[in-house]
């Protein structure tokens, strides 16, 4: 490619947040205390194998996996005990609603980042 001639791509901005090492650290600790029968996660990255595996085979849990992704993760079926694709949209759709007012009165308000 000669400098004088510029060529574009679109970027995807990726962050890591930590959040797949975070609930892998938090299905096993519960599943190694006790704390749970089943672990539901809701998922189709691949990413999660290693702790499902532990859940399910090392703690004897009940492992399900519901995937929002197009197509099927062919390592999570495997280690589920009932995995299932869903619609994208599927989650959004059953979160609470932005405010949820309890009978005794008090309200409860959905964090923003989860909209």
């Amino acid at each position: 490619m000669s400098c004088d001639k510029a060529e574009y791509a679109t970027v995807w901005k990726t962050e890591e947040k930590k959040s797949d090492v975070n609930l892998a650290v938090e299905m096993v600790s519960d599943a190694y205390e006790n704390k749970a029968d089943a672990v539901v996660l809701i998922s189709g990255d691949a990413d999660h194998s290693a702790a499902l595996s532990v859940v399910r085979y090392r703690h004897r849990k009940t492992t399900v996996v519901f995937n929002p992704h197009p197509g099927e993760c062919a390592e999570l079926r495997r280690l589920s005990t009932f995995y299932k694709n869903i619609p994208r949209d599927l989650p959004a759709k059953c979160q609470l609603p932005e405010v949820v007012t309890l009978p005794n009165g008090r309200t409860i308000h959905r964090p923003p980042a989860w909209a």
